[in-house]
């Protein structure tokens, strides 16, 4: 897997800061931006296969940033069904973070999803799944082309 390029780490920090409400809550735009990936991607590659491109961006993002280290995936818990949802842990996870340093790990797990996501559907239906999700951005998603 290659990393994110940096046209992926861009789109995921806008696409986290236009997520960001009043008073600032990265966290919570984390969570609230899987849940519109999950809600677009989730025809092509199911529930479950979102589920796992997040466990995977997450624990490569972990190298990087330990505070995700707390971020449990259901193969790991003997009591899956009391963890939440995804979006949610991701959310719990983020939260333990000062508001100022949770941007950042957030913004390398979607730029880690979005390459994922890319190297398995491409450049093309990965920008549709992403113009689906936001629209009012179609205009302005960066097109990269596999070479």
């Amino acid at each position: 897997m290659s990393t994110p390029s940096t046209a992926q780490l861009e789109l995921a920090r806008r696409l986290l800061t236009r997520e960001v409400r009043s008073p600032p809550d990265p966290a919570g735009a984390a969570a609230r931006m899987y849940e519109g990936v999950l809600a677009h991607l989730s025809p092509l590659i199911g529930t479950a296969g979102v589920h796992a491109l997040l466990a995977r961006s997450i624990n490569l993002a972990k190298a990087e940033h330990p505070c995700l280290n707390d971020f449990h995936t259901l193969s790991v818990v003997p009591h899956p069904d009391e963890l939440g949802s995804p979006s949610e842990r991701l959310r719990d996870c983020l939260q333990k973070q000062q508001p100022l340093e949770t941007l950042e790990p957030a913004v390398i797990v979607f730029a880690n999803l979005f390459a994922l996501l890319t190297a398995f559907i491409g450049d093309r239906l990965t920008i549709q799944v992403i113009a689906g999700a936001w629209p009012e951005l179609s205009e302005t998603l960066p097109v990269e082309r596999n070479r």
